[in-house]
């Protein structure tokens, strides 16, 4: 069996062979083609020159190179067919091996694949009869259980003092199996308990929780319904001022005009002013503007009680 890194090396060379033997071939070519065109770009001499025998006789080595020249041509393109050739039939050799191998290889595969697929069909099988046995093996024990324990039931019928010991077991595991039982379910009883109390107790923490948050929340609902209380009180008070200044700057203004134009009527008619019609006029006036300002402190002081006195509400029939 010939490897195919034995024979990587061995191509390559052979590659190369042509390669080299083809630059050496044209190098040659080049020289004889320059001797050739030297030869013929000589000067024609006569018969009777004094250099024409040395001419001839270069010409004469010329084409014997010439020949020379040609006939190592044609045995390095013999050599080059036969390196090809030879370089052809150990590739298709090779890849003909490399056929074999990929097909010995395949057959493995498969066959392997096919002792896969047997071994596993074979360990269901077993796996199937193992299981089959198990359960006759089941299947006899618990018949040959229940016959034992219809003996002992039998024996303890006639013989109630004397119980068997095979019995005496049995009641001994039932016995041992109802307190593990009982065990079982104090530990669930009690860890049901331990449960059920902390539930209890972040129950409690919650309503703690919304109690105080309730009060937080009702606290908050007092002290905004206080500011809003306030915040309507202070408004109430700015109208009321407001409403007092304009009522006392319009009376001030209409009283002004008034006595305005009483002068201006009086010119009019030609009245004669004196100081008593001035006085008369005047005073009366002076002295509502003065009671106005005494009396709207205390007004306003009985008004506010008035207000703040708790009423009795009228019952709708």
């Amino acid at each position: 069996m010939i490897q195919r890194d034995e024979i990587s090396p061995a191509t390559d060379a052979l590659e190369r062979l042509p390669r080299t033997s083809g630059q050496r071939n044209a190098i040659i070519t080049r020289k004889a083609s320059g001797r050739l065109k030297q030869t013929d770009a000589l000067p024609y001499y006569g018969s009777d020159g004094p250099g024409t025998r040395a001419a001839w006789k270069q010409v004469a080595q010329l084409r014997e190179e010439n020949r020379h020249l040609r006939t190592l041509l044609e045995e390095q393109r013999t050599t080059y067919q036969q390196l090809q050739e030879e370089h052809t039939t150990l590739k298709a050799e090779f890849e003909n091996q490399l056929a074999q191998l990929h097909n010995g290889y395949q057959q493995e595969l498969e066959y392997y694949q096919q002792h896969l697929h047997e071994a596993t069909t074979e360990r269901q099988r077993l796996q199937e009869t193992v299981e089959l046995h198990t359960q006759e093996l089941q299947t006899t024990a618990q018949e040959e259980a229940r016959k034992l324990i219809a003996a002992a039931t039998q024996e303890l019928a006639r013989s109630p003092e004397n119980p068997p010991e095979l019995l005496q077991e049995v009641k001994a595991t039932i016995e041992t199996q109802i307190k593990q039982q009982e065990e079982k379910h104090l530990v669930e009883l009690l860890l049901l308990k331990r449960e059920v109390q902390h539930m209890a107790d972040v129950l409690d923490k919650e309503r703690k929780q919304l109690a105080e948050e309730q009060k937080r929340v009702l606290t908050l609902q007092r002290s905004s319904r206080e500011q809003a209380h306030l915040r309507q009180r202070l408004l109430e008070q700015r109208i009321k001022t407001r409403w007092k200044v304009t009522s006392l700057l319009t009376t001030i203004v209409f009283l002004f005009c008034m006595i305005a134009f009483q002068f201006l009527f009086l010119l009019l008619f030609h009245i004669p002013l004196t100081a008593g019609i001035s006085f008369a006029l005047l005073t009366p006036i002076l002295l509502c503007i003065l009671g106005v300002f005494a009396l709207n402190g205390p007004l306003a002081t009985a008004w506010t009680i008035y207000t703040g006195a708790p009423h009795k509400k009228k019952v709708q029939e």
